[in-house]
Parts: C-alpha cells; sequence; structure tokens
C-alpha cells in the first residue's frame, strides 16, 4: 500500500529555518476564542527556554464572521476579531522584540481568501501592507 499523490499539489512552501534555533511553536489560538492561560503559559515557556524563534503555525485568528460554516449572525463582529487578532500579534512581539515571528496561514485564515473570492473578487489580488 502506499499513499496516494494529491489530486491538486500543494501551493505551500515550507518553513525552513536554518541554523541553531530555540522556537516556540503556537498553533491552533482561534484568537477571540483562544485560552489566555494557556497562551501566557506557553510564552513563559518560550521566555523561560529563550526562544530566538515563534511560529504561528496556523490558525492565529478564528475569523468567526467570515467562517464558510453555519454561524450565528449575532455573534459576527468582524471589526472586534480583527482588532483582537491584532492586539495579540503586537503582545506577542512584545513578548519576542528580537525574536524571529514566521506566520503560516492556516484554514480559519483561508476564510478571508474565500469570503473575498465569493462576495468581493474585485479586491483579490490587491497589494497589502506589511
Amino acid at each position: 500500500m502506499k499513499l496516494p499523490e494529491p489530486r491538486k499539489p500543494s501551493d505551500r512552501s515550507p518553513i525552513q529555518v536554518s541554523g541553531k534555533a530555540n522556537i516556540l511553536i503556537l498553533s491552533d489560538l482561534h484568537i477571540p476564542y483562544h485560552s489566555k492561560m494557556a497562551v501566557e503559559l506557553a510564552v513563559k515557556e518560550g521566555k523561560r527556554r529563550n526562544a530566538d524563534t515563534v511560529i504561528i503555525n496556523g490558525d492565529f485568528a478564528d475569523n468567526y464572521s467570515v467562517s464558510s460554516h453555519e454561524t450565528d449572525p449575532s455573534k459576527r463582529d468582524t471589526g472586534a476579531e480583527i482588532q483582537d487578532v491584532k492586539e495579540g500579534l503586537e503582545w506577542l512581539q512584545n513578548q519576542f522584540p528580537k525574536a524571529r515571528l514566521i506566520y503560516k496561514s492556516g484554514n480559519h485564515e483561508l476564510w478571508w481568501d474565500r469570503y473575498l473570492y465569493k462576495n468581493a473578487p474585485m479586491l483579490c489580488g490587491l497589494p497589502t501592507t506589511t
């Protein structure tokens, strides 16, 4: 038996970290539905181990308001979600001011792409700021 070949090749390039590194990996925080205590503990451990690289391994943001799943419209607040994610990223950068931060998109981040493709295709491909 063998693993079948993918029908559509992945368009994601692998994350590469060269040389010696102390890496903190954060996955599936789903801000604003994150566990504050769990994130703070992970960051505390990353600091204790002198992390010089932080990999955000997808789904940092939940993006509930643009989910492709059935969601409660009364709980959608896109502006507040974006603000919470922005604050979470700024907080993380402040915790590791000299570290390299690598942000890998997960399926929840890709919901924004699908939302734009469906509802505002003219915005797709516009330049973004860094």
